[in-house]
């Protein structure tokens, strides 16, 4: 599920081996918080993704574009096709994509020209495929982008600290 104001941005992922996390992406200041709970304990991890060393090419270097032609209908919108083919594997998918929204909202891969609709993302555990099955246009709460007062702020390295050191 995924909430945004425009400038930030609330995704909400439920995993078998994590439970439950929400991220919180501001896409102008460029940085995150991922919100999860280990046991009793509640955590928001902040992240400076400006400060994060990644190659902004590095998507294109494991992926490559082909745009097709005609489109197909997600929820009654027309969205554009393309084709990614993974550089390492000898695997493609087909991308849906809305060219009139942004991409940013969802960072599957770099240098898409629309918000991706449907996409597969290949991850050691398999394929992952992401659908977009409703989506609505409304105000949502602000507060859904705060985090709450009983989330312990902390960096990555502090988390990993915490999550290694056995309780004393």
């Amino acid at each position: 599920v995924i909430y945004t104001n425009d400038t930030i941005v609330r995704i909400e992922n439920e995993t078998g081996s994590l439970g439950r996390q929400v991220v919180i992406k501001h896409t102008t200041l460029n940085k995150s918080i991922l919100m999860l709970q280990s046991g009793s304990k509640k955590y928001a991890i902040q992240t400076d993704l400006s400060k994060e060393k990644t190659d902004k090419d590095s998507t294109k270097n494991n992926y490559t574009y082909k745009k097709k032609f005609g489109k197909r209908k997600i929820l009654n919108l027309k969205a554009n096709r393309m084709q990614v083919s993974l550089t390492d594997a000898k695997k493609s998918f087909e991308i849906l994509y809305l060219k009139h929204l942004s991409p940013k909202y969802v960072d599957a891969y770099k240098d898409m020209p629309g918000l991706p609709v449907r996409y597969y993302l290949n991850t050691a555990d398999g394929v992952f495929v992401y659908t977009l099955i409703s989506m609505e246009k409304k105000q949502v709460n602000r507060d859904l982008f705060g985090i709450p007062s009983d989330y312990k702020r902390v960096s990555f390295d502090q988390f990993l600290e915490e999550m290694l050191t056995p309780d004393k």
